[in-house]
């Protein structure tokens, strides 16, 4: 809603969602369809003293599993989004339609979405943009470590991450981790330590 006369708290709801079902029903889908694995995995590594929460564990998780994490989360949202929303009983006002196609093309004529995009306001919108012009969202690690895992890894005799099997029973990717957190743990400790990602915002407290 672009309306400078509502404020914050009538535009949003703190509190639970008990009563709001279906997204709560997606939620759990999602979490036992995807998440739960990699929560169990990560747990398991963590019970064998393979993960004790330090930058080089860290930085090696991200680099070993996050693309993948992403590439199996964008896919179960992709497969879902593909999915039909029927008419419901009593609730003819609400939208049917795919999900992806009532969002990206809401004025299609078998579409029964409505498009409510508004223009935001040029001279806030400029000033957000301003304060976070320097930080990509996309990026989890900074070049220079991603530089140094490839080569890491690499020189170890592994093939690139995106050639890895992902299967739990595999024991390449956990291998890979342990080899690259041990590098990036000794990288640190000869005081040249390898760039971190710096947050967007410097709060003083």
């Amino acid at each position: 809603m672009n309306d400078e006369t509502v404020t914050f708290s009538e535009a949003y709801a703190y509190g639970t969602s008990p009563r709001n079902v279906r997204i709560e029903s997606w939620r759990g889908e999602m979490s036992d369809g995807q998440s739960e694995q990699w929560l169990k995995f990560f747990e398991n590594l963590k019970g064998e003293n393979l993960f004790n929460g330090c930058w080089a564990d860290v930085t090696a998780i991200h680099y070993i599993y996050l693309p993948e994490i992403r590439r199996q989360l964008q896919n179960f949202v992709t497969l879902w989004n593909a999915h039909t929303i029927r008419k419901q009983r009593n609730r003819d006002y609400l939208p049917t339609g795919k999900v992806s196609a009532m969002y990206y093309y809401p004025n299609l004529k078998n579409e029964s979405a409505r498009k409510h995009e508004e223009q935001p306001n040029p001279t806030l919108l400029a000033e957000l943009k301003e304060e976070v012009k320097d930080f990509d969202h996309e990026l989890y690690q900074d070049p220079a470590v991603e530089a140094f895992c490839s080569e890491s890894l690499r020189r170890a005799g592994f093939p690139p991450i995106s050639d890895f099997n992902y299967s739990f029973r595999n024991r390449q990717h956990v291998d890979a981790y342990i080899h690259l957190r041990t590098a990036l743990a000794e990288r640190e400790a000869t005081g040249n330590p390898l760039p971190h990602i710096e947050k967007p915002f410097k709060v003083e407290i």
